[in-house]
């Protein structure tokens, strides 16, 4: 990041270094409110599973002329209630309104932080809207300020901070304020981030998007095919953020669960660094070029019966099909190298655009967010029957204790231990939450008639419950 001339601060990176698992402490996703329309794979709040999440947090909000916060889609008002309601099911969840994104451009931000006035009008209608809808915080994403290719002015790097600084003298302890971080030095040179790092109770680390079709546009980048969350690249980006001495624990790193799409201009070179000719093809359900969900990413793999290559280095995996598709994503074993990662850097959580984007049994979220050792709180097992029963687990009756529910070993009939119900039985592996892995090899090995049973505590009442998606292992 320092060429040529530079005077001061191209020193050594003073990394922080931790050994324990500090992002653990906030699992956040983010919710698109797009999904709900979406012709396939539709997401409502409801398919949410509040038992995997510390936060979760509406995108977008918008703002209007009027310097308010505005909805960003008609059907939004009907959403807000029903997201904020995933409260209900899970203890100690916090729901936050996203302001801004992508779409919204960055003319509208910059007129309404350039006066006292302003800020004013648009602080006093979050203050009412979260109110209104139940909402415990706000997520600030400007898409960017001072970005002349965003319609940014230099003011708006003063002027922003001036911002967060009023909001959350407004908010004070009530409500979270959040802001959404660029991970490219393009863009995040028009942040003063150690400004604003007093007023916030943490960042949001785009850690995603950092390749794309738009590589192609720029002189100083390549039409060539990149992995869009490489864990170098990441390492690189935060390192901006070191130099200016931010806090760590008030960093929380980004996941993706989507994939950048290409389409291979030779089809002999496949590999990083191979030309592209334009973006992917859409994908049946984010029918957008360039872009496949998680969900259409396991398809593919499935349909084409395809192996991934794995990088290791660069924490990514990648596909090839139909000769000239390409796609790079992460999967559990890579979003585990991230979690290490983000955990040795002593960061204070990890986001994942977008839980959207998973399957409809959250199948990504589920694995890769079960490492955390999250359990749901609460009287029931789950209000969402869908992801019942995967979280709250142990390895044997021996961890049962202060536990809503637990799997036995392996046996031929299992027994529950007194005060626990037998409910249904299975013979796959079981999370261990203590350890952080998926233990054992399933029951296969003790014959047919050998299973685990899932043992609830006796008092427990619940309703409607029933197994989803298939077996596995």
């Amino acid at each position: 990041f320092c060429g040529t001339g530079c005077i001061t601060g191209c020193d050594e990176v003073n990394e922080p270094s931790c050994s324990g698992s500090s992002s653990d402490t906030r699992i956040i996703g983010y919710y698109s409110s797009s999904a709900y329309t979406r012709t396939c794979n539709s997401w409502s709040p409801e398919n949410i599973d509040p038992g995997l999440w510390t936060h979760l947090i509406y995108a977008f909000a918008l703002i209007g002329s009027d310097y308010r916060i505005a909805q960003g889609n008609s059907f939004d008002t009907e959403l807000y209630p029903r997201f904020t309601g995933l409260k209900q099911s899970r203890a100690g969840l916090n729901t936050l309104i996203s302001v801004g994104g992508w779409d919204a451009g960055g003319t509208i931000f910059s007129d309404m932080v350039s006066t006292s006035a302003t800020r004013s009008t648009f602080i006093n209608s979050v203050i009412s809207f979260m109110a209104s809808y139940g909402f415990d915080g706000i997520d600030l994403d400007w898409e960017y300020p001072a970005a002349s290719d965003r319609g940014g002015l230099a003011a708006d790097t003063e002027n922003y901070v001036a911002l967060v600084k009023e909001l959350k003298a407004a908010c004070g302890n009530r409500y979270t304020v959040t802001v959404t971080l660029p991970s490219s030095y393009w863009y995040l040179q028009g942040f003063d981030v150690s400004g604003m790092e007093p007023y916030v109770d943490w960042f949001h680390f785009m850690s995603y998007d950092i390749h794309g079709t738009w590589d192609g546009n720029s002189p100083y980048t390549k039409s060539v095919v990149q992995p869009h969350t490489n864990l170098t690249e990441i390492k690189e980006g935060l390192d901006l953020l070191w130099r200016n001495e931010i806090d760590p624990q008030k960093v929380v790193l980004g996941e993706a669960f989507y994939g950048r799409s290409f389409t291979l201009s030779d089809t002999s070179c496949t590999a990083p660094g191979c030309p592209f000719s334009s973006g992917g093809d859409p994908g049946q359900c984010t029918a957008t070029s360039g872009i496949l969900s998680d969900a259409e990413i396991q398809g593919v793999i499935s349909e084409h019966g395809l192996t991934p290559t794995f990088d290791e280095a660069a924490g990514i995996k990648y596909i090839v099909w139909n000769e000239n598709q390409w796609v790079s994503y992460d999967d559990s074993e890579t979003l585990d190298l991230k979690r290490t990662f983000a955990n040795e850097k002593c960061l204070g959580g990890r986001m994942v655009w977008s839980v959207d984007m998973d399957d409809n049994t959250s199948k990504q979220a589920s694995v890769n967010l079960n490492a955390a050792g999250l359990e749901l709180i609460g009287d029931d097992v789950s209000a969402n029957p869908a992801f019942a029963v995967r979280k709250l687990s142990a390895t044997s009756s021996q961890n049962a204790v202060n536990l809503v529910s637990y799997w036995t070993d392996c046996a031929a009939e299992p027994q529950c231990n007194a005060g626990f119900t037998l409910w249904t039985t299975g013979h796959g592996k079981v999370y261990d939450a203590d350890k952080g892995v998926y233990t054992g090899d399933g029951c296969h090995g003790g014959g047919k008639g050998f299973n685990r049973g899932l043992c609830v505590e006796s008092d427990v009442q619940a309703v409607n419950c029933q197994w989803y998606g298939k077996a596995k292992g």
